[in-house]
């Protein structure tokens, strides 16, 4: 089995694992503004040096990845950056432009394919948060994006005078401000979230689970209306499955 470090490069923070071909041996998370740093100490980690492939997805800058590749190069690795395609690891897309999605939310999208059986809403709770559509059988119908929990929260923050957002606790009926606004911004998610439940059951694509992913996971997920899986670092799931079908010389 080969050795895989899957690299998310997200817009505020990178994760990124080792994957030694059974389990994850290694994960951590650094600021994306501090990714250069990052490779540097790369060159130190004990684990670098059995690596055989690199698999990156990057919604960031791209000469953020560009520049992180580069500095990659001293390890004896192959380098996939992953894009988006029409088809790869039964995920079939039906974006009218397959390769302008974000490859974070294609990685998630194959990663809950291969972990979950059945209709599925693929919900990353990021700095923006994306809620996708995903049959049984790997069909990957379209999904939204609409303002994470931090950026609702910063829109309050700099355009009214009057509010000041403040860490609250969600709350049926909210009766102060701090409470108002953070019940606010998770039942504006929850309601995304539920639209689009709605809409695949209506589609007759019944009982979707919501699989959960990101930052604002633990917000959202208590809240959430049953079937629900949360699965830390999906998109680093997708990568790793990605990488190993690449390396099969499979599609």
């Amino acid at each position: 089995m080969k050795n895989i470090l899957a690299i998310d490069i997200g817009n505020t923070r990178t994760k990124w694992g080792v994957h030694d071909g059974c389990a994850w041996i290694e994960q951590g998370a650094v600021e994306t503004l501090q990714i250069s740093a990052f490779a540097e100490q790369l060159k130190h980690n004990k684990n670098i040096n059995i690596i055989n492939n690199i698999a990156i997805s990057s919604v960031a800058d791209k000469s953020i990845a560009q520049a992180l590749i580069k500095q990659l190069q001293f390890a004896d690795a192959e380098i996939i950056s992953v894009e988006p395609r029409a088809q790869q690891c039964g995920v079939i897309n039906h974006y009218d432009t397959p390769w302008q999605l974000g490859s974070d939310r294609w990685c998630a999208l194959i990663a809950s394919h291969q972990l979950h059986q059945g209709h599925a809403l693929v919900v990353m709770a990021g700095t923006a948060m994306t809620v996708d559509a995903l049959t049984a059988d790997g069909h990957f119908l379209g999904g939204m994006i609409v303002p994470g929990l931090s950026l609702m929260q910063d829109s309050l923050r700099t355009r009214t005078a009057q509010l000041r957002p403040e860490v609250g606790a969600y709350q049926a009926f909210p009766t102060h401000t701090q409470d108002a606004i953070h019940s606010g911004i998770i039942s504006a998610s929850l309601g995304a979230i539920a639209n689009a439940r709605a809409a695949m059951q209506a589609a007759g694509h019944s009982h979707p689970t919501c699989i959960i992913s990101g930052g604002g996971a633990s917000w959202l997920a208590p809240h959430l209306a049953e079937p629900v899986m949360r699965i830390d670092n999906l998109v680093l799931e997708g990568l790793l499955h990605i990488a190993q079908a690449e390396s099969a010389g499979s599609k």
